[in-house]
C-alpha cells in the first residue's frame, strides 16, 4: 500500500509540474483571444462615435432646412398677401 501511495505521489509531481506547460499555449490563446475581443470593442466604439457624429450633423442639417423652408413660407404668405391687396386695391380702383 505504501509503495502504491508513493507511486501515486511521484505521478502526482510528474503531472503537476506538466501542467503548467500544457496550460502555456492555453493561456496564449486565451490573451489572444482576449487582446482581439478589446480590440474589436474599441473599432465597435469608435464606429459608434463616428456614426453617432453623422446622426448629430443629419439632425442639425434637417432642422437647418426646416428653418429655410419656414422662412420661404413665410415670405411666400407676405408676398402672396401684398399681391392679394394690390389686385383688390387695383379692382376697386376700376
Amino acid at each position: 500500500m505504501e509503495k502504491w501511495s508513493q507511486e501515486a505521489e511521484m505521478r502526482h509531481e510528474e503531472l503537476s509540474a506538466k501542467l503548467p506547460e500544457a496550460t502555456r499555449p492555453l493561456l496564449r490563446q486565451m490573451e489572444a483571444m482576449q487582446a482581439a475581443a478589446a480590440a474589436q470593442a474599441e473599432a465597435w466604439a469608435a464606429a459608434e462615435r463616428h456614426l453617432t457624429q453623422r446622426a448629430g450633423d443629419a439632425e442639425a442639417q434637417a432642422a437647418s432646412a426646416a428653418e429655410r423652408e419656414r422662412l420661404a413660407v413665410e415670405r411666400l404668405q407676405v408676398r402672396t398677401g401684398l399681391w392679394a391687396r394690390s389686385a383688390a386695391a387695383s379692382r376697386t380702383g376700376m
